[in-house]
């Protein structure tokens, strides 16, 4: 591992305080960014918005974890910023992004910051015909049951459990093929589920979390660490700590790479420019700072209290870390969702030699599903990957197609053939 030390629970805890300390101090320092009433360019505008509805979530988190404070100045100026009538204003006029609105209500509702008229607003959404009708994925309606249930709405605006069938909670994803749209509606589904408190079963659908749940949140936790999205990663360590099924090594591997990451010994840093960032151009570079690194650090404040609250029942499901085993693997999946198959395979070489931390990690399954999707590659005539595309652009370059073809194929089955796929069988058994 890297400047840290994170092989005692004492030190990863003192560690997680100093962490959510930072993150703290830094949300109050960018407290102007939070602001939905300042309007600047449009596209900054929409981040302040978006920003002030996710800092809820945050807010809750924290005073449901008081032992690790909150930050401060942002509280303060919450409940003063949602108690004003330009407020109230912009939620009543911009019915469409009514979440962004809501969602703050609900927030202050259950903590007892609400006011009659905010309560009047909610109400009037959420019980409308109009929100009932409009065609959402799955987890869009599990944002409105949560908002619902966390206000604490005497009627749900649907059947939890219609709803809940629907998820893919309940169809967990192909941690190979999933994109990350489907990877946040996961991670969002358990929070809804759990209400964001460890086990708990917020919306009365008796959840239960097993090898399964674990296999896919495990899973793409690596995937994500390996390509370095701490802002996804986090989310669903998080989600792993709430179900009752993160593991040591799980909370090491995400400090580590945390720690080495960190900028200005701060910022936990976001996974890049977000979508319109190019609009902000006229902005401060302060600003777009935040832009980029605000939403990872309300993840990582989250996460770091969960892990600290329940660090000892963390430790005690062990193994401790294994880095390359938990990052090459990780990288696999990666590589294969890339369809980097010349890459995945060399990787995989690699493995040969981790199989006892692999098995240690309890991680044999995916080198079981990544064999399988690797064997659904290899075609009757003893190709290996579907490369019609590539093969017609190589012939462009003035190859012919038989040239095209050896091109990929020939440097990607000598990799083929120098791996023990009879070892890899064996573990994957």
């Amino acid at each position: 591992m890297n400047n840290q030390n994170f092989a005692e629970s004492s030190t990863t805890l003192k560690y997680l305080e100093k962490r959510i300390n930072k993150i703290d101090n830094w949300v109050d320092r960018n407290l102007s960014c939070f602001q939905p009433l300042v309007a600047d360019c449009p596209k900054g505008t929409d981040y302040r918005r978006k920003a002030f509805g996710e800092a809820g979530l945050y807010i809750y988190v924290a005073a449901q974890y008081e032992a690790f404070g909150s930050p401060t100045a942002l509280v303060e100026s919450y409940w003063e910023t949602i108690s004003c009538n330009d407020y109230l204003d912009l939620a009543r006029r911009n019915l469409s992004t009514y979440g962004l609105y809501a969602f703050p209500v609900a927030v202050a509702n259950s903590l007892g910051k609400s006011t009659e008229k905010l309560d009047a607003y909610f109400e009037d959404t959420y019980l409308s015909t109009h929100l009932r009708s409009i065609e959402l994925p799955p987890f869009r309606l599990m944002d409105n049951l949560f908002f619902a249930k966390m206000y604490g709405l005497s009627e749900m605006p649907y059947s939890v459990e219609e709803v809940n069938r629907l998820t893919n909670m309940n169809r967990l994803p192909d941690p190979i093929q999933c994109d990350e749209a489907q990877a946040y509606a996961l991670t969002h589904n358990i929070f809804y589920l759990t209400g964001m408190k460890v086990n708990h079963d917020f919306l009365g659908l008796e959840p239960t979390y097993g090898h399964l749940q674990l296999q896919a949140l495990e899973a793409l936790f690596v995937r994500y660490m390996a390509n370095n999205n701490l802002d996804l990663a986090l989310e669903l360590l998080m989600c792993l700590i709430l179900t009752g099924l993160c593991k040591r090594w799980h909370l090491q591997y995400a400090l580590d790479l945390v720690d080495k990451n960190l900028i200005d010994h701060t910022i936990v840093p976001g996974p890049g420019e977000p979508e319109g960032f190019e609009k902000l151009s006229e902005t401060s570079d302060e600003f777009q700072t935040w832009v980029k690194h605000y939403h990872t650090m309300l993840v990582a404040g989250m996460t770091f209290r969960l892990a600290a609250t329940h660090i000892d029942s963390i430790w005690a499901r062990g193994p401790s870390l294994s880095y390359f085993a938990a990052y090459a693997s990780g990288q696999l999946v990666r590589l294969l969702n890339d369809y980097n198959l010349p890459l995945a395979l060399t990787v995989l070489k690699t493995l040969e030699e981790q199989i006892p931390d692999i098995r240690r990690l309890d991680i044999e399954y995916i080198l079981t599903f990544s064999l399988r999707f690797i064997e659904q590659q290899c075609q009757a005539d003893g190709k290996v990957g579907f490369y019609y595309d590539q093969y017609h652009a190589l012939t462009t370059t003035g190859k012919t197609w038989e040239e095209a073809v050896d091109t990929i194929q020939v440097p990607l089955l000598n990799i083929h053939r120098q791996i023990n796929w009879q070892q890899f069988d064996a573990l994957a058994s």
